[in-house]
């Protein structure tokens, strides 16, 4: 059996945490095998009382990190001190953006288990973070392009979960959309003077848009980056609370924000909870489905190269 821990995360402004008191009566089986860090549940309204009143450890933020498993629902650098040598490490952990970041995990020999890999019968587990990706991102946006939604004339790159989610949003209000991917990226830089409200949600393995496409934006557009590092604008994440900056000398506005779903971290705290207890349950008792088993990054110290980035267009 194995031990569980959940600390807080160090990512700046992520709120979302990764397990919610309900469920722990609902499905976690062996509760005495989770440990969870002081406060944990605190911006989410639950105490530590609600927590031990289910019959799991409430303990330091050292603890948490010492056990056989560490969930981390946003991984970020700032995290590589607390990972053990030969721990299996549990969340989103997007190792294709930091070459250094996974060499030292690999150089730990740890198992690391992406949650963005995460797909059973071939349905990703946490699709509506994905989609709310998408919605949110619109909506978080959409206020710093001067227009009311309806007037907009928008445009969308990438028809995966996080476009889905983009387009959905933009219909219900009101704006009118076209949406390209990867086979009709040449119409869309012909065009894209057309739009006054770019969203990017594509993962693409290359540079599909450079600073000389986007300096033929009309003027007051605005660029929403939602999708993969695949934009060759000089684009650095915002906060959530700033998340625009000033592009093409000041003619237009990009919104990017690192994770963007935290906006609803409510709502999709407790939808991460149950979508992934029984994975929990898993982890506990040192075993490991074929969902876990497909979505293994790094195995013990050995990287699973084909699983370190997952396009999406």
């Amino acid at each position: 059996m194995n031990r569980i821990g959940f600390p807080k995360s160090r990512m700046k402004e992520e709120q979302r945490i990764a397990l919610v008191p309900e469920h722990i009566t609902r499905f976690i089986k062996n509760p005495s095998y989770v440990y969870i860090e002081t406060g944990y549940g605190e911006r989410c309204g639950f105490t530590d009382k609600d927590y031990l009143e289910r019959k799991v450890n409430v303990v330091s933020e050292r603890e948490t990190s010492s056990l056989e498993v560490i969930c981390l629902p946003k991984f970020c650098k700032d995290d590589l001190p607390r990972i053990q040598h030969n721990q299996t490490v549990f969340g989103w952990l997007h190792l294709e953006r930091d070459a250094e970041d996974t060499k030292q995990l690999i150089d730990k020999g740890v198992t690391a288990i992406p949650w963005e890999f995460l797909y059973k019968k071939g349905e990703y587990i946490l699709k509506e973070n994905r989609e709310l990706t998408g919605r949110l991102g619109v909506l978080h946006s959409i206020v710093y392009g001067g227009k009311k939604p309806s007037e907009y004339k928008a445009a969308v790159i990438g028809r995966g979960m996080v476009g889905s989610g983009a387009i959905k949003q933009l219909e219900e209000l009101g704006a009118k959309v076209a949406v390209y991917d990867w086979n009709t990226m040449g119409i869309f830089k012909r065009n894209i003077a057309l739009y006054d409200v770019i969203v990017h949600c594509a993962d693409a393995r290359k540079t599909i848009l450079n600073k000389e496409h986007l300096s033929k934006m009309q003027i007051g557009a605005l660029f929403v980056h939602l999708g993969s590092d695949s934009i060759d604008g000089g684009f650095i994440a915002q906060s959530i609370y700033s998340p625009v900056v000033p592009i093409n000398d000041g003619r237009n506005l990009a919104y990017r924000v690192n994770h963007v779903p935290t906006l609803a971290y409510k709502t999709l705290s407790r939808y991460i909870s149950k979508q992934l207890s029984p994975y929990f349950n898993l982890l506990i008792k040192g075993e490991k489905d074929l969902t876990l088993e497909n979505a293994i990054a790094i195995d013990g110290g050995r990287p699973i190269f084909e699983r370190l980035w997952t396009p999406e267009i």
